[in-house]
């Protein structure tokens, strides 16, 4: 496969497979492509958009290109409150013991870019 041609396929409005799109995710997570290659596949997702079955396979690819926690011993309510980082985070720190209180379990992991 090609990543330039996967790119030319979606910016002409085609659906891509759960191949192709598994192929420029995993190649990007090798260093096989640069960050301008996966800025023009994403800039053709903007422009034409994805079907369920795609965002479903993209979705099921991320997450399985990396680590997983297993909370299944964990018997409560398992909730994310996904932040975008920064120092200027007020929600977390308010929401999360909040939830704690009521019995959710909160695990607040941080992305690789909130290295700070």
């Amino acid at each position: 496969m090609n990543v330039a041609q996967i790119i030319n396929k979606k910016l002409i409005g085609d659906p891509l497979s759960n191949s192709e799109l598994e192929f420029v995710i995993l190649s990007y997570i090798e260093n096989k492509i640069d960050d301008a290659q996966m800025a023009n596949f994403l800039k053709s997702i903007k422009k034409n958009g994805m079907s369920k079955n795609e965002t479903i396979a993209l979705t099921r690819i991320m997450i399985e290109s990396g680590e997983t926690i297993n909370f299944s011993q964990n018997k409560s309510f398992i909730a994310d409150k996904h932040s975008t980082g920064g120092i200027g985070d007020k929600v977390s720190l308010v929401l999360g013991p909040i939830m704690a209180s009521l019995g959710i379990s909160v695990p607040m992991l941080a992305g690789r870019s909130l290295g700070h």
